[in-house]
């Protein structure tokens, strides 16, 4: 019992450490000056380029779920209609007019 209370007069409750009662100081945290950087570069770099790596990021984004979806359609179809599938995908053949191929659920 006496080390709880020594505990609670030391911390104010029970089960606090040192490292946690004593917080550093907001400036004085490592991911700060990293913080203000992006920042700084966020505000200062031209609207220009943050919409051009925007739309790159957006080809990304078509390439991944290209990706995804073709693997879906790898696995639930047979290797005949994938093939004509992706064939079709590839000469720009409208989603209509493709073979049926299930609705990938991502």
């Amino acid at each position: 019992m006496d080390e709880v209370e020594a505990e609670i007069r030391r911390h104010g409750r029970v089960g606090l450490g040192a490292a946690e009662v004593v917080k550093e100081p907001l400036l004085g945290r490592w991911w700060v000056p990293f913080a203000c950087g992006v920042a700084l570069i966020i505000v200062w770099t031209p609207e220009s380029y943050k919409i051009q790596f925007l739309r790159n990021l957006q080809k990304i984004h078509e390439y991944v779920q290209f990706l995804v979806h073709s693997q879906y359609w790898r696995m639930t179809m047979n290797p005949q209609e994938y093939e004509v599938l992706m064939k079709q995908i590839q000469d720009g053949v409208q989603k209509s007019k493709r073979v049926k191929s299930p609705d990938c659920p991502l």
